[in-house]
């Protein structure tokens, strides 16, 4: 134990580390979970077997704090998103600007590659690339909308705000990134489609779910 701890103060330490996950994550993202090795790691960072398994116990070790680490990054921003009792719609629109961006962010387009394309061999590694990107944004907007549970249309007032914030999230950006997983070319074009199609989702949730008259746009 004080040996770990005596290396996470370590500046060479922490960097060396570091360099370890920056090289893995490119490697994971480019060839896949199940063709990943940590013996191409070696060859391309010049780290050991040692290093991987003595601190991240091995390629699934090493895999989730890759993923724990690129999608951190991704959805950093939605912390700055207010969970309080505002304007619902203004909430929103705000977490719905902040999502479309990060899903639609090169990095979390490539992870979401891997998760669809490792999912059926390793499905506990598609769970925690889901968890960590499109989990971590229900988690966020379900606070939102339980708030405002006694608004609701009182024949919807029994569905769980869970399955209402994937319901949104689904509007706002399930189209764009098809399209931009099918044709990253035309990445920056779809990224402003998306942004504009937020306000259109938000006025169509708000008013079917609410029963509140809120203006596109």
């Amino acid at each position: 134990m004080t040996s770990d701890l005596a290396m996470q103060r370590d500046p060479i330490a922490e960097a060396r580390v570091a360099s370890l996950l920056d090289a893995a994550t490119a490697l994971f993202l480019e060839v896949g979970y199940g063709a990943f090795s940590l013996d191409q790691l070696r060859s391309a960072q010049g780290e050991s077997r040692r290093t991987a398994y003595t601190r991240f116990g091995g390629k699934e070790g090493l895999f989730g704090a890759c993923v724990a680490r690129l999608a951190g990054t991704i959805t950093a921003r939605f912390d700055s998103v207010d969970v309080g009792d505002g304007d619902l719609s203004a909430q929103l629109r705000q977490f719905g600007r902040i999502f479309a961006d990060a899903a639609l962010d090169p990095a979390a387009l490539a992870l979401h590659r891997v998760m669809v394309a490792e999912g059926e061999f390793f499905p506990n590694v598609a769970q925690a690339i889901y968890q960590s990107g499109r989990g971590r944004a229900v988690e966020t907007v379900t606070p939102l909308l339980e708030a405002h549970r006694d608004d609701m249309c009182p024949s919807l007032a029994g569905m769980p705000p869970h399955a209402l914030a994937e319901m949104f999230l689904a509007l706002v950006i399930n189209e764009a990134q098809l399209q931009a997983l099918i044709d990253c070319d035309r990445l920056p074009l779809i990224t402003r489609a998306a942004t504009a199609r937020v306000d259109l989702a938000v006025t169509l949730f708000v008013n079917g779910i609410f029963g509140k008259d809120v203006e596109y746009g």
